[in-house]
């Protein structure tokens, strides 16, 4: 029988039996509402993802021909505890200068170097929140000595697991299942008998440039080990695949951090 014939009898039925013309309805209309719900679930999704990485956003623009990391108005405002309108404002009325820098869409975007200009500016003219000048008691990082390969250890930040939750949008309960399941690979830099995870921002910026590639979401055991590359191939760029830490006394780690923030 071939499939015109199946196609005429399901219609010839359809027309006949109304119990049949009625589950063939009910079937296409909990088939629409499924890929409605679908879509609206994604769409809600997307707008999340959007929303929580937005504040910290950064993008590469080319400034005296170096191509230069800066940030987005949202993480300007972040940075100083206050609001992306009451940053706007203070521009509008002169309290802080316009940034030159801006995307095709008029963004405003900030180096790094502007963003600190921006919270001494704060400071001095006391817009800046006393709470935000006093170091964390427990610090998002330690200052700790690494050595890359066969070279001199070279003292440096190390960012505690929870600034690459943030960053990725993922909780650390998260990333440490990701690790169990092969999906993220290990970081080597561990710190003292706690073995607590350390990255350095650029090993962050891999992560989250991996998950901004697949729009935040990563689907299905194929995509999860292309994801998994592309960290491993990041990481590998920056040569510390091998790196390791140096000094394992972790008892001044906050105090180290906090004065040197």
């Amino acid at each position: 029988m071939g499939q015109d014939d199946t196609n005429s009898k399901r219609r010839q039925k359809y027309s006949e039996d109304p119990e049949y013309r009625e589950r063939v309805r009910s079937g296409n209309s909990r088939y629409r509402e499924q890929v409605r719900s679908r879509a609206r679930v994604e769409k809600l999704h997307a707008i999340r993802v959007a929303r929580s990485s937005a504040a910290w956003k950064t993008v590469e623009i080319e400034i005296d021909g170096v191509l230069t990391r800066v940030f987005t108005v949202g993480a300007l405002a972040k940075a100083v505890g206050k609001s992306v309108s009451t940053i706007r404002m203070w521009e509008r009325n002169g309290s802080l200068p316009p940034t030159p820098y801006k995307t095709a869409q008029g963004e405003r975007l900030y180096t790094l170097e502007m963003v600190e200009s921006v919270r001494n500016a704060l400071r001095r003219s006391g817009k800046l929140k006393k709470d935000l000048l006093k170091p964390p008691t427990n610090p998002p990082f330690v200052v700790r000595k690494v050595r890359f390969g066969g070279s001199e250890p070279i003292e440096m930040r190390l960012y505690k697991v929870g600034t690459l939750a943030q960053a990725a949008n993922r909780t650390v309960v998260a990333l440490c299942l990701m690790e169990k399941r092969g999906v993220l690979p290990r970081t080597p830099l561990k710190a003292s008998d706690l073995k607590y995870r350390l990255y350095t921002l650029e090993m962050i910026d891999v992560v989250q440039e991996a998950f901004h590639k697949r729009g935040g979401k990563v689907r299905g055991r194929e995509d999860w080990l292309g994801f998994y590359e592309d960290v491993v191939r990041g990481w590998t760029r920056l040569g510390v695949m091998d790196a390791r830490i140096e000094d394992e006394d972790d008892s001044d780690s906050g105090d180290r951090g906090a004065d040197q923030r």
